[in-house]
C-alpha cells in the first residue's frame, strides 16, 4: 500500500459539533433571541394551562370532560416525550455524529490501523492512523456531552411541564389519580440499536419456558456473535451472520457447549468492528472492560477443568442417531410392512401349430406357392423377370 501523502479527509464540524449545535439549536427555538432560556417551554406550558383553566367561569358537564381530556393528551405527550424542535436538533446531531464516526472507523480499517503493526509517516511527519484515533476520540466524548445534555433537556422539560399540567388538572376537577403515570423515557436514536419487537406468539410459550437473559442491547442488521467464558476470557465464534432475533437461540448454544461453566453471550458488527471491539448481549459492557478479559492468553488449557469447554461432548450429541422405539409407550410407529416380491413367471413352451385342427375359413389364393423342390428363390434360373409359377 502506497503512504497517503495527506490524512483523509473528514469535516470538519464534527470535531467542533458541540458549539456548532448549540447554536443551531438556538437559531431554531428562537431565531430572533440569540439568549434562548431553556425555561421558555414550560413557561408556555403553565399559560397554556392557565389560559384553559379562566377559558369558561362555570362550564358545562361536556365542556369540562372535553377541557380534561385535552390536559391529559396533552399530559401523555409530555411524558412520551414528544417531539420539540430543540429535542429534535439534539437527536440530529448525535445521528449525524454517529454516521461521521462510521466514517472514521471504515478509514481505520483501510488504513489497517488496528491490525498491522506498522505505522506509516507522511512526508509532514504525521501519522494517519494516529490522527485517526485522536479525531475517534474527540467525536465519541462530543458524543457523549451531546447525549447528556439531550437527557437533562428532555428530563427538566418532562417535570416542569407535568407539574404544570397537574396542577390544571386538579384546578379543573379532573381529578389527579385519573393523570397517566409517567412512562420510561424513550432511548436516544443513535441509528445502530433498535427496541426488541413484541411478539405476542411467544407470549405462552415464554410464561412455561425456563428464564432466559434478558438482551438489552438489540442491534440492527446482521452481526456476528461469540460465546465468552467469564472466567478466563476465552471465546469461540458462534453464528458468523445473525440477527437479535436469534440472540437467545445463540446464547442456548453457548450454555450447551461449555456444561458447568458460566458464558455470556458477546456480538460485534464484521464490517464496522473488530472482535476485541465486541459487547455483551446482556450488559452492553464492552469486552476490554471485562475483569477477566484476556486471561485466557497466560493460563495453562488443564489449568481449571471448571473453567473449559467441551466442544467435542456437544458436536457428538448434536450428531442424528436412528431413532430407538420405545415398547413402554402407548405410540409406536405404525411403520408399513414389506410386501414379499413376487416370484417370475415361468417362460410358456411353444408347441407346434396343428392347422388342420383351426376352424378358420380361408379367402383368395396363398401368398406362394408350396415348395415342389423345383424353385430356387434364392438362385433363379435365367436373369430379369422370373415366369409365372403353377
Amino acid at each position: 500500500m502506497r503512504p497517503m501523502s495527506h490524512p483523509p479527509r473528514h469535516p470538519s464540524f464534527r470535531f467542533d459539533l458541540h458549539s456548532d449545535i448549540l447554536r443551531y439549536v438556538g437559531a431554531v427555538i428562537c431565531p430572533a433571541n440569540a439568549n434562548w432560556d431553556p425555561d421558555v417551554p414550560s413557561r408556555i406550558v403553565s399559560s397554556i394551562a392557565m389560559i384553559l383553566l379562566m377559558g369558561g367561569a362555570m362550564p358545562t358537564a361536556a365542556e369540562a370532560s372535553a377541557l380534561c381530556e385535552r390536559l391529559r393528551d396533552r399530559l401523555v405527550l409530555v411524558e412520551q416525550g414528544g417531539p420539540s424542535p430543540e429535542i429534535n436538533s439534539y437527536a440530529s446531531a448525535i445521528a449525524q455524529q454517529n454516521l461521521e464516526l462510521r466514517k472514521a472507523r471504515q478509514d481505520q480499517r483501510r488504513l489497517r490501523c488496528l491490525t498491522s503493526s506498522i505505522v506509516q509517516i507522511r512526508p509532514d511527519g504525521g501519522n494517519d492512523c494516529g490522527d485517526l484515533a485522536t479525531a475517534i476520540s474527540r467525536m465519541e466524548a462530543n458524543r457523549d456531552i451531546l447525549a447528556a445534555r439531550l437527557a437533562d433537556l428532555r428530563e427538566s422539560r418532562a417535570a416542569d411541564a407535568r407539574a404544570a399540567l397537574v396542577t390544571a388538572l386538579e384546578a379543573n376537577g379532573c381529578g389527579p389519580d385519573q393523570a397517566p403515570l409517567p412512562e420510561e423515557a424513550q432511548r436516544i436514536p443513535y441509528l445502530d440499536t433498535l427496541e426488541e419487537p413484541y411478539r405476542p406468539d411467544r407470549a405462552a410459550e415464554a410464561a412455561y419456558s425456563d428464564p432466559r437473559p434478558s438482551f438489552g442491547i438489540l442491534p440492527s442488521g446482521n452481526v456476528r456473535t461469540l460465546c465468552v467464558r467469564t472466567c478466563d476470557g476465552g471465546f469461540f465464534p458462534i453464528s458468523s451472520q445473525t440477527s437479535a432475533m436469534n440472540f437467545a437461540r445463540d446464547a442456548a448454544q453457548c450454555e450447551q457447549m461449555c456444561p458447568g461453566t458460566q458464558t455470556e453471550l458477546f456480538f460485534h458488527a464484521p464490517e464496522r468492528s473488530e472482535t476485541v471491539d465486541m459487547v455483551s448481549a446482556v450488559t452492553g459492557q464492552p469486552y476490554r472492560d471485562m475483569p477477566n478479559a484476556f486471561l485466557y492468553r497466560n493460563r495453562r488449557t488443564d489449568a481449571d477443568p471448571a473453567c473449559s469447554c467441551n466442544l467435542q461432548q456437544y458436536y457428538q450429541r448434536m450428531t442424528p442417531r436412528p431413532a430407538v422405539p420405545d415398547y413402554q409407550s402407548s405410540v409406536l410407529d405404525m411403520a408399513p410392512k414389506s410386501k414379499p416380491v413376487p416370484a417370475a413367471h415361468p417362460a410358456a413352451t411353444e408347441r407346434p401349430l396343428d392347422e388342420a385342427s383351426l376352424n378358420v375359413r380361408r379367402v383368395g389364393p396363398a401368398f406362394l406357392p408350396s415348395d415342389k423342390g423345383t424353385i430356387d428363390l434364392r438362385n433363379p434360373a435365367a436373369p430379369g423377370p422370373q415366369p409365372l409359377q403353377e
